[in-house]
């Protein structure tokens, strides 16, 4: 059983199921090892981020940021006629409702 263990880890671990875990349409995981191509830009920075040593929070209200600021930076990113400022204040409107939504039983 240990062998079977570490051979699945192994292949875990390994470029090609590693790439195919971070494959956006599938399941879109933040690659756990270094050389691991990405197509999704932001996927890549957040690799080369965790990999640089930026820890990475873990309070419970963080879950409210994901959703506003990925979509303020796909929108920034991607619609040439988005202004940052508003686009921003928008997620952070959203990031403190949700914040607010957590913390309220």
């Amino acid at each position: 059983e240990q062998t079977v263990a570490w051979l699945f880890m192994q292949y875990f671990l390994s470029p090609e199921a590693q790439a195919m875990l971070a494959n956006p349409s599938k399941a879109a995981h933040i690659p756990a090892t270094l050389n691991v191509e990405t197509a999704d830009r932001l996927m890549a920075e957040a690799a080369r981020a965790l990999a640089g040593g930026t820890a990475f929070p873990v309070v419970p209200e963080m879950g409210a940021y994901w959703g506003p600021l990925d979509a303020a930076l796909r929108t920034v990113f991607d619609d040439e006629e988005a202004k940052p400022d508003e686009v921003l204040q928008q997620a952070f409107e959203a990031v403190v409702e949700g914040v607010k939504q957590i913390r309220e039983p």
